[in-house]
């Protein structure tokens, strides 16, 4: 049985929550019982306990972010360009 449909309730971070994917699989990770902190990176929605602004190029909010303690962490993160994967790999390593 995949770790996805495991029997004890996880707390999972989300990162793209609020695109397609991420949206899909918040829906369905709540619908199990799962306890979800959703990440987004527009300015359109106010941050919440479980919903976090999170700028993934920025070391300061990755280190934010990963405060929150989870058993699980999915990126449903959309890359527009190459560019954009070599920040975030730097961002990691600053972060590390």
């Amino acid at each position: 049985m995949s770790s996805f449909h495991a029997k004890q309730p996880v707390r999972t971070l989300v990162t793209g929550a609020s695109g397609f994917t991420g949206r899909y699989l918040v829906d369905n990770l709540l619908d199990r019982g799962h306890t979800v902190i959703e990440t987004f990176a527009g300015r359109d929605k106010g941050e919440t306990p479980t919903r976090l602004r999170l700028d993934i190029t920025s070391p300061e909010n990755c280190r934010r972010v990963s405060l929150k303690p989870c058993g699980r962490i999915t990126s449903c993160i959309l890359l527009r360009s190459a560019s954009s994967a070599t920040t975030i790999r730097s961002t990691f390593t600053a972060s590390t």
